[in-house]
């Protein structure tokens, strides 16, 4: 299970570690060759290859995250109790 749980976290962790960074350390050169030119097809694929793909992996640790026994521990409040379930 270490291999599971401990290190699946921190290889997707880095994972978004890096594509922030990406967006980071790129986004003057996006600025000037994408933003200031010509709005056409290959911009929009693009737009859609980086932000989808920024969006997918947010959501998805937003999830995993939502998951986790140490949040879910912290909001039992949250959770049907089980004298109100039919």
């Amino acid at each position: 299970h270490l291999w599971t749980n401990g290190y699946t976290h921190s290889i997707r962790n880095l994972n978004v570690v890096i594509l922030i960074f990406d967006q980071f350390i790129t986004i003057t050169d996006e600025i000037n060759h994408i933003w200031r030119r010509r709005f056409t097809g290959a911009t929009v694929l693009y737009f859609l290859n980086r932000y989808a793909t920024l969006l997918k992996t947010l959501m998805l640790m937003a999830i995993t995250w939502a998951k986790s026994e140490e949040v879910r521990s912290h909001f039992k409040f949250l959770e049907p109790r089980a004298d109100h379930m039919q």
